[in-house]
């Protein structure tokens, strides 16, 4: 089932996925925080997440308890590995999620 799943959202049938058709199935935004994302799922870089990624992906989410999601979004954001998620860190996460709209949100 998974297969078929995979293979209705691969349009072009490269037997990978791109960034778009992925967005596109779940109908979300291109935005920084979804291509970070996205770049987490493609383990090897080449800017596809083939089948093995895809279901690796949809394990470790779905595998995932409250504070082990709560630990890989904040990981997301502590570039620097430090621990802690600075101004600059918080900015670039609001930047990311809120797009162009970041601007207008007040901290």
């Amino acid at each position: 089932k998974l297969h078929k799943i995979f293979n209705h959202i691969d349009r072009d049938g490269s037997r990978e996925l791109s960034l778009v058709e992925l967005l596109d199935h779940m109908h979300i935004a291109r935005t920084e925080f979804s291509k970070r994302v996205f770049s987490i799922f493609d383990e090897d870089g080449s800017g596809e997440v083939d089948f093995r990624e895809f279901i690796l992906a949809l394990w470790n989410y779905c595998t995932l308890t409250k504070p082990a999601l709560i630990i890989f979004a904040f990981d997301l954001y502590d570039r620097d590995g430090s621990g802690t998620i600075d101004v600059k860190e918080i900015m670039i996460m609001c930047k990311d999620v809120f797009g162009r709209n970041y601007q207008k949100i007040r901290l």
